[in-house]
């Protein structure tokens, strides 16, 4: 075989060219359909939206030729067959819908039937895109040159993708199919609303179920939950859906970006991680169903979309809410089931995957399911620090809000048990990572929101969908203090030495973390001159680690302030030391190490 025949082979076939720019036509179609109407019905009028429609079944006829000619290419691997037949299967069930709906078939014409339809466009427009890899992998066969990558660090990599993906929330945000009639929302608006829902944060300029439609809600909904799973295991989420794996470079990425060590079971440690966040969120959204199943107004699709959304945005720590108030609405300020299964979602989400991979593995040993293995016959340091942090997070919060709040004499002079105010405080212990309420803090008083302030900026733990310093990082640090107050040689834990470079670097997280909160704290002062500095603080600690928790400040800010807000919550999200580390060049080793002396410290 010539060189040139060889090269021809390797390129990309008339059907998969076919295919491939159909399936960007139609989404394309699908997006424009979308940008006006959302998961409205279309109007007759609007002829341009129409025109689209109409569209969409030639392109169907397009994909449907080019699946129908990959599929009987002898070159198609065993593990893309299959899906490529449920592809086809999706696009002669799309084309049956649009004749239903021509012929005039009631069943076709209902708007839930639209929906499911425009899910089919998505699906069947965005499947060619998935192949876009394979693709590259020919071509680079060819053009060796297209086979070296730039090298890029995973936190700017990390970064980068948090950006493209916040850019991308913004501008569909702002569409006419996203916002309710005669409600708009600004570009500043419509960037913070993104920029808080990719950083799993919760701050929110305005009312989002009076602002937002349906899809706009779920244009929300999908960027925190991207933004809890993280970008790059949000890529190989879609990697695996098609049958793909990851390379080990994006193996090393990503363990770099989740704190996990073992590349080798990378690829079974990011399942895990999916199952587990799906698998708690469809159960969070079924108990929250049955709990607010009598509230006034909530009934069937409307009841199961509250549900829904707020098990994501509780597992994710997110801290969105369609109820006007978040959990303080009056409707369900004293449902104790709803709070009681949110907060229980928000602790899940807040202790880290690994943490929940090592109770899988133990339990898995206990049953008999796998051989035990010496490292798993004790809980490691990890999962040890873990659980006491949390519940030393959790109770001691809890009691330390409650006295701030009885020493202030809220407790007794409101027409609530005292009891009540306990488990407020323990709910805003627990939800110090997310951002939910079920009460006005306003009215909390400064100690109260101050104490709030430190659970805040404390955080929850590595590896999970919180932000702050992290539970482990402040551990470490208060250990580190104590181990040069009694003249000791190492940080030990659960008897085990600490490395001296986690040391170091819990101590700079806690470091940078307080000098970043009080820079922000002066921009914002000069930013926003008419808000009193107790309010302007708790607002940039909640951005910071991602919370949500405010003063009712944040509708209150100018577009300058918001936009401070929003560097901030990109700054909390991605790290102190990643953000610094993501413009910074790799260290090199000096061979040089000068003599040593001291100093007068006091």
């Amino acid at each position: 075989m010539s060189t040139a025949s060889h090269k021809q082979s390797s390129l990309l076939s008339p059907c998969e060219w076919i295919e491939l720019v159909s399936g960007i036509c139609l989404l394309g179609a699908l997006m424009w359909i979308l940008w006006w109407n959302g998961f409205g019905p279309i109007p007759e009028e609007q002829v341009s939206v129409v025109l689209a429609r109409e569209t969409i079944l030639v392109l169907l006829m397009f994909q449907l030729y080019g699946v129908t000619g990959i599929l009987k290419s002898p070159q198609i691997p065993k593990n893309q067959k299959k899906l490529r037949w449920l592809q086809l299967a999706l696009i002669l069930l799309a084309i049956l819908s649009m004749v239903g709906q021509w012929i005039d078939w009631q069943l076709f014409h209902r708007i839930e039937a639209q929906n499911i339809r425009r899910a089919m466009y998505l699906v069947i427009g965005v499947a060619p895109l998935l192949q876009l890899k394979t693709y590259f992998f020919r071509v680079a066969r060819v053009k060796p040159s297209l086979q070296r990558r730039p090298k890029i660090p995973p936190a700017l990599l990390f970064l980068l993708s948090l950006l493209i993906f916040i850019s991308i929330g913004g501008v569909l945000l702002q569409s006419p199919g996203a916002t309710r009639s005669g409600m708009e929302i600004s570009m500043v608006d419509a960037f913070f609303l993104s920029t808080s829902a990719v950083c799993v944060t919760g701050l929110v300029p305005l009312n989002v179920h009076d602002h937002l439609t349906n899809y706009g809600q779920t244009i929300l909904l999908l960027l925190f939950q991207i933004g809890a799973f993280g970008v790059m295991t949000f890529t190989y989420f879609v990697s695996i859906m098609v049958g793909h794996g990851l390379s080990l470079r994006s193996k090393v990425v990503i363990s770099n970006l989740l704190d996990e060590e073992g590349i080798a079971k990378m690829d079974t440690f990011i399942k895990n991680i999916i199952a587990v966040t799906f698998g708690v969120e469809a159960l969070g959204a079924l108990f929250l169903y049955f709990s607010w199943c009598h509230i006034p107004g909530l009934s069937g699709d409307t009841l199961w979309w509250f549900a829904i959304f707020h098990a994501v945005s509780g597992f994710c720590n997110a801290g969105f809410s369609l109820f006007a108030d978040n959990l303080a609405t009056p409707v369900i300020s004293h449902n104790f089931m709803g709070q009681a299964v949110i907060a229980m979602l928000v602790l899940c989400g807040s202790l880290g995957f690994a943490v929940y991979l090592e109770m899988v593995r133990k339990g898995r040993m206990y049953l008999k399911i796998d051989p035990p293995t010496p490292t798993l016959r004790h809980w490691s340091t990890h999962t040890w620090l873990v659980a006491r942090m949390t519940l030393i997070m959790v109770l001691g919060g809890a009691v330390l809000l409650f006295i701030c709040k009885t020493i202030s004499g809220i407790t007794f002079h409101i027409d609530e048990p005292w009891y009540w105010s306990l488990w407020e405080s323990t709910f805003n212990s627990i939800a110090r990572t997310a951002g939910f309420n079920v009460s006005d803090i306003t009215v909390c008083g400064v100690p109260y929101a101050l104490v709030l302030c430190g659970l805040m900026f404390i955080g929850g733990n590595p590896g999970s969908t919180t932000g702050g310093v992290h539970t482990t990082a402040f551990a470490v640090s208060c250990m580190e203090g104590s181990r040069i107050l009694q003249g000791k040689q190492d940080v030990v834990i659960h008897r085990r030495r600490i490395a001296r470079s986690v040391v170091e670097r819990a101590m700079l997280t806690i470091v940078l973390g307080g000098f970043w909160v009080g820079l922000m704290t002066i921009i914002m002062c000069f930013a926003e001159p008419n808000i009193d500095l107790e309010r302007l603080v708790f607002e940039v600690i909640s951005s910071f680690a991602t919370v949500g928790f405010s003063l009712n400040v944040t509708p209150e800010l100018s577009s300058l302030g918001k936009s401070i807000i929003i560097f901030n919550m990109i700054v909390g999200r991605v790290g102190m030391i990643s953000f610094l580390l993501a413009f910074m060049k790799p260290p090199s080793k000096s061979p040089l190490r000068y003599p040593e002396t001291r100093i007068p410290l006091s």
